[in-house]
């Protein structure tokens, strides 16, 4: 058993992978992870063993040392909005109110592997929200390299099982260092990127990132009945030039920020291009609407169209390579196919 399982799954070569972690997600589901977040509750670091308190030692100010980085500046600006303006409004009509930042986990110097929460919040029934933040600058060519929504998503289970294990030490100082009521519930994991990050994550991809984005709402879907985790995936609209400033040591932002979905409904339904216009080394997804069918000579397919051919395998048709052949992707190796030929006499 790993020292830290969720943690140390969250900063694996192919969890960090821009170009990669879909193939990484494919791999996981519900009950795989089910079986490493128990495994994290049970080795969770007790601060409450070490007489350390959860909360307390944030007043909205940089810190003079190590140096803080934009999403941690960024993380302090919006709590300093909570506390100066009220909860922010979520995109179903709900509030959260940020109660701490770069929150702290660690029991001893021995849990180094373990990071710290960027953003720590509550909603109107009093349930935890831990907040993954991802922010890269408007007018960002590339992300950062390893900050993918997976490793995100990875590293809020880790978080929400270190929390649910030290719910008790968790409520308590709540209470007394922060005058805050907070549920036993189990957290919920917002993903919350400025729109800049989600749009380089969609460009990363082929149809839109429409691939990317179908794994992540397949895992979430599976990961809240059967965990109990709810996990959204949220975009922030940051206004102002630049989105913050520092008073002093104080991070401010300089506009009202706005909590938006992060895509569109459908966004991770495979969009197949027309008959023809597909560009040479662009991969068309598999069009989940239309039904595998078995490949013959004889037949009319298109792109986005799945076929079973009696020794390649199953692929995806990709384009019409002219009136009578296609070409098709098998597991990463395309193959040109003859279609739409005239039956013999």
């Amino acid at each position: 058993m790993s020292q830290q399982p969720l943690v140390e799954l969250a900063v694996d070569r192919e969890i960090k992978k821009v170009t990669g972690f879909r193939k990484a997600a494919i791999e996981l589901n519900g009950e795989k992870l089910l079986e490493l977040y128990e495994q994290q509750k049970e080795l969770a670091p007790k601060r409450r063993d070490a007489e350390k308190k959860y909360f307390g030692q944030h007043d909205g100010t940089l810190p003079s040392k190590p140096k803080a980085d934009k999403d941690e500046h960024l993380a302090i600006a919006l709590y300093n909005r909570c506390r100066d303006e009220g909860p922010l409004e979520l995109p179903d009509g709900s509030n959260l109110d940020l109660i701490d930042y770069h929150t702290d986990l660690k029991g001893s110097k021995d849990d180094k592997a373990i990071g710290n929460i960027d953003l720590l919040g509550v909603t109107e029934d009093d349930r935890l929200v831990v907040v993954a933040l991802k922010y890269v600058a408007p007018e960002a060519k590339r992300g950062t390299t390893g900050e993918t929504p997976l490793r995100a998503v990875i590293e809020g289970l880790a978080y929400s099982a270190i929390l649910e294990a030290n719910i008790d030490a968790v409520i308590e100082d709540a209470k007394s260092e922060l005058d805050r009521k907070v549920s036993n519930e189990k957290p919920l994991v917002l993903v919350i990127g400025n729109l800049r990050y989600w749009e380089l994550c969609r460009k990363r991809d082929a149809q839109s990132g429409a691939a990317w984005i179908a794994e992540m709402e397949r895992l979430a879907r599976e990961i809240q009945p059967i965990i109990g985790v709810e996990i959204r995936f949220l975009g922030l609209e940051l206004t102002g030039e630049p989105n913050w400033a520092t008073e002093e040591t104080r991070p401010e932002l300089t506009g009202a920020p706005e909590v938006l979905t992060a895509w569109e409904p459908g966004a991770g339904k495979p969009k197949p291009k027309r008959r023809g216009r597909t560009a040479a080394n662009e991969i068309i997804e598999a069009d989940p609407s239309r039904p595998t069918r078995k490949y013959a000579m004889i037949e009319i397919f298109s792109s986005g169209d799945t076929i079973e051919h009696h020794t390649l395998g199953r692929g995806v048709v990709q384009r019409e390579l002219g009136p009578a052949k296609i070409e098709v992707l098998f597991d990463g190796t395309r193959k040109v196919l003859v279609h739409r030929r005239q039956p013999a006499a």
